[in-house]
């Protein structure tokens, strides 16, 4: 469920290429292109999603290259070329796993696992799954553990589940039963976790300022989230 759910979301075509999607890079330089030189027909959709493969961000996050240039997107495609030709698309999806932030300075896959549910990875629901895969799009947003006035983390975690539970279903990853079966599915978050956080010296308020910051740098910077995090 687990692998399901982080190809679904990060890089659908994952298995089948060999560390770049061309498609979709293509598609982001004309989108790029167009709203650079203002031509309509070449925006192709508002906003800058990434194109970055599961493999490309596997070799920004080693790298550290956060340049922001051209030249930068050209040696992560080489790298991830290369990444592949070394290393199973297995080994690629772990290091992924174990490298990404899930928020509340909790990297890889079963920290999260731990601090969201108390539980090891291997007994997450595909709902859970989801919870928590969605929150690497907006650590902060998605955050289940933020609630307040300005930042409903919850409500905005458990919108983009089940958007993600959506995409699986849309990409054929789930039938019409377990769709509705993991959709109905009741989430409940550690709440003591979330407890022990407001308690320790760093909290999640001190948490969600330095998220604020960190989305700032990557807006005004061109970065992404990763990036400026690292930064």
């Amino acid at each position: 469920g687990l692998i399901d759910t982080v190809v679904a979301v990060e890089d659908k075509r994952f298995w089948e290429h060999n560390g770049v999607d061309w498609i979709t890079t293509i598609q982001a330089g004309i989108n790029y292109v167009g709203h650079k030189l203002h031509i309509p027909f070449l925006q192709l959709y508002e906003g800058t999603p990434g194109a970055s493969t599961i493999t490309q961000q596997v070799t920004r996050n080693l790298t550290g290259d956060t340049e922001v240039d051209t030249m930068r997107k050209a040696r992560e495609i080489v790298r991830a070329l290369k990444l592949e030709r070394r290393y199973s698309k297995d080994q690629i999806l772990e290091a992924y796993l174990n490298l990404v932030s899930f928020g509340n300075n909790t990297y890889g896959i079963q920290a999260a696992a731990n601090l969201y549910f108390d539980k090891d990875v291997s007994e997450l629901t595909v709902a859970e799954c989801a919870s928590i895969v969605g929150i690497t799009r907006d650590p902060s947003y998605y955050n289940p553990f933020y609630n307040t006035e300005t930042n409903h983390g919850l409500e905005n975690n458990q919108n983009r589940k089940e958007d993600i539970l959506f995409m699986m279903h849309d990409q054929g990853l789930r039938t019409d039963e377990e769709y509705e079966t993991e959709l109905s599915r009741e989430i409940v978050f550690a709440s003591a976790n979330k407890e022990q956080l407001v308690s320790n010296d760093q909290s999640y308020f001190v948490d969600y300022v330095i998220e604020c910051v960190i989305n700032d740098l990557a807006e005004q910077g061109g970065y992404t989230y990763q990036e400026a995090e690292n930064m």
